[in-house]
């Protein structure tokens, strides 16, 4: 069975015979689907419409499907989108050191939970090996305490002045946002709505949701002509 999905996937040779292999293989899906990504706009890379009306089409032969997905064959991106694209170098590891030191976040994938990839290849053990360590830090209970930290000064919590929250209605992250203000929260003058049918990055398209822009626009002029700052005319919310 391995030797097959080898073949089938163009993976090296002995690759699912170890742990990490497995891992990096199924671990966060045999296929990345863009569930904080999805943008109508886009081909099949980042489009869930267009992967799920592909997969459809390989409803009799679904391991097929899902090795055509990863090979990229079929690439549909219009050339006047610029899909979202992974983060790499410094990007990625200034994010790997936030997520040790102050956030703990790492998409796990555990046994017995509702994670729709395979199931104890990703735990909260392994991600911290491979995310953490690097940075020589070996200590999780470190970890826990940056959490309690950040925590206390942050999440649902903000007692700041002048904050706008502003939250995608089909963003996983909007689960983790804040979307009622509490009335401490709204005598500081902080704002917030949902931009409908948004997921994580389809609205910051320019051409998109601009009655959204323009009412960001208007929260952070007034405020800015509070202070007397106006926001100069040249400033565009476009991404």
């Amino acid at each position: 069975g391995r030797a097959k999905l080898e073949d089938m996937f163009e993976l090296a040779k002995g690759q699912l015979d170890t742990a990490k292999g497995r891992r990096d293989f199924a671990g966060n899906g045999v296929v990345d689907f863009p569930a904080q990504s999805n943008d109508p706009l886009a081909g099949l890379d980042w489009n869930i419409d267009f992967i799920c009306s592909f997969m459809m089409d390989y409803s009799s032969e679904p391991l097929a499907g899902l090795a055509k997905l990863r090979h990229g064959r079929m690439r549909s991106v219009p050339s006047n989108i610029s899909a979202p694209r992974r983060v790499s170098g410094i990007k990625a590891d200034t994010w790997a050191w936030q997520a040790c030191t102050e956030f703990g976040f790492f998409q796990t994938c555990e046994v017995g939970s509702n994670c729709m990839f395979t199931q104890g290849l990703v735990t909260v053990e392994t991600m911290f090996e491979d995310m953490c360590k690097p940075f020589n830090i070996t200590d999780m209970s470190n970890l826990k305490r940056a959490i309690e930290r950040v925590n206390q000064r942050g999440s649902d919590r903000t007692a700041v002045s002048r904050m706008l929250y502003v939250n995608g209605e089909v963003d996983p992250w909007t689960a983790l946002a804040v979307e009622q203000l509490t009335s401490e929260q709204r005598a500081l003058g902080n704002e917030v709505f949902l931009v409908r049918g948004a997921s994580h990055h389809y609205w910051t398209h320019p051409n998109v949701m601009q009655d959204v822009k323009k009412r960001i626009r208007a929260v952070v002029s007034k405020w800015l002509d509070e202070i007397g700052a106006p926001l100069p005319s040249t400033v565009e919310l476009s991404s």
